[in-house]
């Protein structure tokens, strides 16, 4: 395992390339909300490049106990507000502050990019230690394997949790500090046998999943896996408090991509790039490019992103965007659509049902308005009069599928909504929190809808010469040594 700020993702394309020109605008775009899955952007092309056309036929659904060291699987999980050097979180981490939090997962879209929701990770972190799934384009992992990365990914965020917790039960005590060589055996060991399910609940972080697109696929497969191993009396250590799934993609075989994502996955090499720009309305809606230009002049902003250090990680985001954003090829783009999509699509359809065992269990679904890729209305409709009545739906007004997540929805405050626990700042019932969008926001119309005047009243952004400075921006250092927590992990499958 490793963190991920130690490892060099960066990738410079030749800037003279037509489409890495292009690449670079969009990145821009998406960035302020003109998000497109990362799944159909342009692929620089370099001089002598061939692109593999890889039929569906090929990719029949693979077999639990095939061993192909031929594909290459490399799962990152990771705290995006530390490696951008978020200040607040970053202080929140260096004092320790941070691991007291529960833990929110992101899993993302089948582009595997954590980018999608980035403008919401500022705030959630007001309530959340915000991590997240990240997947190279290379990665060629199966739908059952992401599923037991998270789960393993899960396991030992709580384990480590506990050993910290359990580290300063000792110390209060004036007790020896606990140095066993894992986590799992430091816990068995400070309980002498003590029920480890019992030591797991006491002791545990509460978990929240949001899954966006294909990620609320996989979280509502990880969420319903979770609660059945709790209710067979497992050793169950997750305590699964939440589930919010962002267009869900159960409902893919009912959608535009599944009709017109496959002969673009197929189509030859040369029309590639031609066949994917005809699928960009399936993402993008009226709003967003104008609420793009808004931020450019000064005339408005987020309203999740209100004051400078926000601003400034904004900043930092989109200026590293051309740089770290992963390009599909054109095989990566028909696995994902079959193996992840489609087989994940008829899995779902199979197990989903499980969930209405468990009534009790809150779900929040949050769907937008225009979402041209999925059904999502009628996928949020469907779930909520069949599988899940229990789930709360929040309707994003004015959003396409690629910006539901986007500037025109505060996610922290709608889940406050949906977890009351929420609602009360450091466990304190005399802080209440808010549960709703800014009411200048919220009263916005059109572009304007989810936007505020700038925090400073300024008539310039941010001079992007401030992104990196002392006051708005801490560089995250790893703690390393014994007793140490490690935020960001990496998984690797060998078939």
């Amino acid at each position: 395992m490793s963190d991920p700020s130690s490892k060099q993702w960066i990738h410079i394309p030749d800037s003279s390339s037509f489409w890495t020109r292009w690449r670079m605008i969009y990145c821009l775009f998406r960035c302020f909300g003109v998000t497109v899955s990362a799944a159909f952007q342009f692929t620089p092309f370099n001089r002598g490049t061939k692109l593999a056309v890889v039929p569906m036929a090929n990719y029949a659904p693979i077999s639990e106990g095939v061993n192909d060291e031929t594909r290459p699987r490399s799962i990152f999980f990771r705290s995006p507000l530390l490696d951008y050097g978020y200040l607040p979180v970053v202080e929140e981490y260096e004092s320790g502050s941070l691991a007291r939090k529960p833990l929110l997962l992101y899993l993302p879209g089948f582009d595997g990019s954590f980018l999608s929701a980035f403008l919401q990770y500022p705030e959630l972190s007001t309530a959340f230690d915000v991590r997240c799934m990240s997947i190279p384009a290379s990665d060629r992992s199966t739908f059952n394997e992401l599923k037991r990365s998270v789960l393993q990914y899960l396991r030992m965020e709580i384990a480590e949790s506990i050993v910290g917790d359990l580290d300063q039960r000792s110390s209060r005590n004036k007790t020896q500090p606990i140095l066993s060589s894992s986590p799992f055996d430091q816990i068995f060991s400070f309980t002498k046998g003590a029920s480890s399910k019992a030591v797991y609940k006491r002791s545990s972080r509460s978990v929240y999943l949001v899954g966006e697109s294909f990620g609320g696929l996989l979280a509502s497969e990880i969420a319903l896996s979770i609660l059945e191993s709790e209710k067979s009396h497992a050793n169950s250590t997750i305590d699964l408090q939440g589930l919010v799934l962002v267009n869900p993609a159960t409902c893919y075989d009912r959608s535009r991509l599944a009709a017109l994502g496959p002969p673009v996955a197929n189509s030859v090499p040369w029309m590639y790039p031609a066949n994917l720009a005809k699928l960009l309305p399936l993402f993008t809606d009226e709003y967003s490019l104008a609420q793009l230009r808004l931020i450019v002049q000064a005339k408005a902003l987020p309203s999740v992103i209100d004051d400078a250090p926000r601003e400034a990680y904004l900043g930092r985001v989109a200026l590293s965007l051309p740089f770290i954003f992963p390009s599909m090829p054109q095989a990566t783009l028909s696995w994902r659509l079959s193996q992840w999509l489609e087989f994940g699509c008829a899995s779902a359809e199979q197990r989903l049902t499980g969930l209405a065992a468990f009534p009790s269990f809150r779900v929040l679904i949050v769907a937008g308005e225009f979402d041209a890729c999925l059904p999502s209305i009628d996928e949020a409709e469907r779930l909520v009069s069949g599988v899940l009545p229990n789930a709360k739906v929040h309707v994003v007004e004015g959003a396409g599928h690629a910006s539901t997540c986007g500037s025109r929805m505060d996610l922290t405050a709608v889940m406050r909504n949906c977890f009351v626990e929420l609602q009360q700042k450091n466990g304190r019932r005399s802080v209440t929190l808010r549960t709703a969008m800014k009411n200048e926001a919220a009263s916005g119309i059109e572009e304007y809808f989810g936007m505020q005047p700038r925090y400073d009243n300024a008539t310039i952004g941010l001079n992007p010469l401030r992104y990196w400075s002392p006051e708005l921006y801490l560089k995250h250092r790893p703690k390393t040594g014994p007793g140490q927590r490690k935020i960001s992990r990496t998984t690797r499958h060998k078939g």
